[in-house]
């Protein structure tokens, strides 16, 4: 499997987990592996104050800012 089909997978993976989430009513965030931090603080600090669960995805390893 080359890295661009590995992308997608991963890619398809993580959308699909964030759409279970939001269908059993829970939010989501998802880091980008260039989010700067203060952005990720400020983002996590707005999904607290919601007071609903909420699932962080962090970047994959294989998911690049090109794809």
């Amino acid at each position: 499997m080359s890295d661009e089909d590995a992308r997608k997978y991963v890619l398809a993976d993580l959308k699909a987990i964030v759409a279970e989430k939001f269908a059993a009513g829970e939010g989501g965030v998802t880091i980008g592996p260039d989010t700067p931090d203060e952005v990720i603080l400020r983002t996590i600090k707005q999904a607290v104050s919601l007071g609903k669960p909420f699932m962080v995805v962090p970047p994959h390893p294989l998911i690049h800012d090109d794809f």
